[in-house]
């Protein structure tokens, strides 16, 4: 148990941290979203 708590928290960590990059990346307001989608405007 004194193992697994840890680890458990590590893998919530790291998942936050790529959702949270992801849902940056699909965000308008992130500078990297209007260059990746230069040649389209949404909305």
């Amino acid at each position: 148990l004194i193992v697994i708590v840890p680890a458990i928290i590590g893998v919530v960590a790291v998942l936050s941290i790529i959702i949270f990059c992801i849902s940056c990346l699909c965000c308008s307001c992130c500078p990297w979203y209007r260059r990746r989608h230069r040649g389209t405007v949404y909305g």
